[in-house]
């Protein structure tokens, strides 16, 4: 039965670069006939790699020890949820999740926008078939999750899945890490696509508000998860270690919740186009550098995946290219990007919201430099240096207080220009506010005397 897997893959690698080809013929010559086959392609391909995981979930529930990948992280002793969940406790396993909550994505967006948005949808399909190309590129001819030991090497009992992981958390944690990781890639497709058309209105922003809120909020939950799974597992005292893999997790958040911010000030003042557009490029790019991060061996963790020399250059040079392509368009367009609209104050919520942007740009710089201080210390005096959790607490928590004050403050001031009467009326726009105000006694009009 895993012959069944390895071809389901291979076939969705097919299909997935003639999808790709089509794709960009519909972009290119405005074909509505070639986008269809695209999107067509898109659910092929879908239904081709949730084949795949299924067959693979049948491995590890059957101890299908043929299989190098399910002998070498689970075992007969292991509960079958543990099994199942030892999918994702690999390398190949988790790419393989990866693709298929890309494919899930990928799906339900085609299926949803079939009427809606059609100059947009071949260069959405684009973005999203190329990622899922690249993706099965990985797992049919890098790391195989579908190949077979010698038959003299097969053993009636596999190695195990790490204790370390062999927790309730761990079951859930990296499926909604994953799924919030991977749900940027809509937003970013249509960024990509927006750009790539000129149509750089409010269209491509106002589709994927949910599509955008939905990751974001996996993505905070897988988050908290791991902290929690650190906590009772690693015994660092706390939730937070700043360890290289939670960091990786963390920095796509930063930008991400900055562009939820920001993209407000766009939809009321027309403002800060280009960099709403930079904003979920970065979000997305660092989802992939996180990926490559965790599996690449560059960075020392107690939770990272084993190094492979060839994954490492193919999977960088892949987050190179995606980033440099993305950047490469934006500046043709920026131009077209430029706006009418200027703050006109300081203490206006637009001037707010661009400073609490400014504030998370500054906590994802801080905990990139922490997190590669390593490689930049090797690359430059040829010994690897490490920065403590002291590095990123002294530098990040300042940084964490004045973001949470503007929090509280940055609602409260009106838009364009606050002024006392306008900062007055803000604030009694709150549900505290009308409640005060509903239970103050309304004082009567005094009149003059009548005249007789």
């Amino acid at each position: 039965m895993s012959e069944l897997g390895a071809y389901a893959l291979r076939f969705a690698l097919l299909i997935a670069l003639l999808g790709l080809a089509a794709a960009f013929r519909a972009g290119i010559a405005r074909r509505p006939e070639w986008t269809r086959v695209a999107e067509r392609a898109v659910f092929v391909v879908s239904g081709c790699v949730a084949l795949a995981i299924l067959v693979l979930f049948v491995a590890f529930a059957s101890c299908d020890y043929q299989l190098a990948y399910v002998a070498a992280h689970s075992a007969r002793s292991m509960a079958l949820p543990y099994r199942l969940a030892a999918l994702w406790g690999g390398q190949a396993g988790s790419l393989l999740l990866w693709l298929f909550i890309l494919s899930v994505y990928a799906s339900a967006c085609v299926a949803l926008q079939r009427r809606q948005n059609r100059s947009l949808m071949p260069w959405v399909v684009v973005v999203l078939l190329a990622n899922a190309t690249f993706f099965l590129t990985l797992l049919c001819f890098v790391t195989d999750p579908f190949e077979k030991l010698p038959h003299a090497a097969v053993l009636s009992d596999g190695a195990g899945l790490n204790p370390l992981l062999q927790h309730p958390v761990m079951m859930i944690h990296p499926v909604m890490l994953y799924t919030g990781l991977v749900g940027f890639v809509i937003p970013f497709a249509f960024a990509f696509a927006a750009l790539a058309t000129g149509e750089l209105g409010d269209t491509w922003f106002r589709t994927t508000r949910r599509w955008t809120l939905v990751p974001w909020l996996f993505l905070s939950i897988g988050i908290m998860l791991g902290g929690r799974w650190a906590y009772e597992v690693l015994g660092w005292g706390g939730y937070w270690g700043w360890d290289p893999v939670e960091n990786a997790s963390f920095m796509p958040w930063l930008p991400a919740t900055a562009y939820l911010h920001s993209v407000m000030i766009q939809e009321k003042r027309n403002m800060l186009k280009t960099w709403n557009l930079l904003l979920i490029g970065l979000t997305y790019t660092l989802c992939l550098f996180g990926t490559f991060l965790t599996r690449s061996g560059v960075v020392q963790s107690v939770h990272a995946f084993a190094q492979t020399p060839l994954f490492t250059t193919v999977f960088l040079g892949y987050v190179l290219t995606n980033a440099s392509v993305f950047l490469a368009v934006l500046l043709m367009r920026r131009k077209q990007l430029r706006s009418e609209q200027r703050i006109e104050s300081f203490v206006s919520r637009e001037a707010s919201f661009l400073l609490n942007n400014w504030v998370f740009i500054a906590l994802l710089m801080v905990v990139f430099w922490g997190t590669l201080f390593p490689v930049f210390s090797e690359a430059v005096t040829g010994e690897r240096v490490a920065v403590g959790p002291r590095f990123f607490t002294t530098l990040a928590g300042p940084l964490a207080i004045f973001l949470l004050l503007l929090t509280g403050v940055g609602p409260l001031v009106a838009w364009r220009r606050a002024t006392g009467r306008a900062s007055s009326a803000a604030c009694c726009g709150t549900s505290w506010c009308r409640a005060r105000r509903s239970r103050a006694p309304r004082r009567r009009r005094r009149r003059g005397p009548r005249s007789p």
